[in-house]
């Protein structure tokens, strides 16, 4: 028996930013991995370029996901496709691109605030210095 991998992530979005959403995709080999950031980084002089490069990004993420809740005003169920997805507002399909991106490099999401620390030890006042003999009186 050998061992499989798992290699789907449900991707995780800003608090309340997609409150509902849910997005299931799968991972990616680095070299697609390193394409979509290298075409998320390039400097793009027109918007043509810029479109372009979304739409190669957009190419090789859409199948990359697996499901996706996301529902039309009537509620019937979106499809994922490619059309579906390069047809969404930048703010829905860059957020996607960026879950998809923190969940193949491994990142997680940021712990909650930490408890606060309380107190100081006591520890903390006690002298560290050699005290000096003390005197019979």
């Amino acid at each position: 028996m050998g061992y499989k991998r798992k290699r789907t992530h449900v991707l995780e979005f800003d608090d309340n930013q997609f409150d509902g959403l849910e997005v299931v995709a799968d991972s990616a080999s680095m070299d697609e991995y390193f394409t979509i950031r290298d075409l998320l980084d390039r400097p793009t002089s027109t918007a043509a370029g810029a479109r372009d490069d979304l739409r190669e990004i957009f190419d090789l993420l859409v199948p990359k996901l697996v499901s996706w809740n996301l529902e039309a005003e009537d509620g019937s169920p979106v499809p994922l496709d490619r059309e579906t997805f390069g047809s969404q507002d930048r703010e829905f399909t860059g957020a996607i691109v960026q879950a998809w991106l923190q969940a193949v490099q491994g990142v997680r999401r940021p712990l909650p605030t930490p408890s606060p620390s309380g107190e100081q030890s006591v520890a903390a006042s006690i002298p560290t210095e050699t005290l000096s003999a003390s005197q019979v009186s």
